[in-house]
């Protein structure tokens, strides 16, 4: 009987290991209050988010951006954090939340700057841009 408790106990720590990793991937703390900007599109939001992150990614900043799926095909998360060395000052986050509507898709930007909005015009003029796309690829250039 102390064998099959001490395989049991075995598995009941393995799955809680499981547990606290996968909470470990779960999605980030999102930035509080309400978006900066706010614009509906015609486009799925699987679609939308995937071309945005592939050109935000060949955009010339510190940034890394990452796409977190919150729900399959209803809402995606695509967050720009800087990588900070220990010298510089924190660079501001940003986010854009694709929050499928129907027939259209809800995009919400939020980021943490103050007084510099460079990236976050440049990144919602990909988002526009990526609206407009008939088959959306993230190999195509952005004029």
């Amino acid at each position: 009987m102390q064998k099959n408790g001490g395989l049991l106990k075995k598995r009941l720590a393995a799955l809680g290991m499981v547990c606290v990793l996968s909470a470990c991937q779960s999605t980030p703390a999102l930035i509080p209050g309400p978006p900066d900007k706010v614009a509906n599109f015609s486009k799925a939001a699987a679609d939308l988010s995937d071309c945005t992150y592939g050109f935000s990614q060949s955009i010339r900043s510190p940034y890394l951006f990452r796409r977190i799926t919150v729900r399959p095909e209803k809402e995606f998360l695509l967050m720009g954090k800087g990588s900070n060395a220990p010298t510089q000052p924190a660079f501001p986050r940003l986010e854009l939340r694709f929050i499928s509507q129907a027939e259209t898709t809800m995009v919400e930007l939020r980021e943490t700057a103050s007084g510099d909005h460079e990236l976050e015009d440049e990144v919602w003029s990909v988002v526009e841009r990526c609206s407009r796309r008939g088959n959306l690829s993230a190999t195509l250039p952005i004029p």
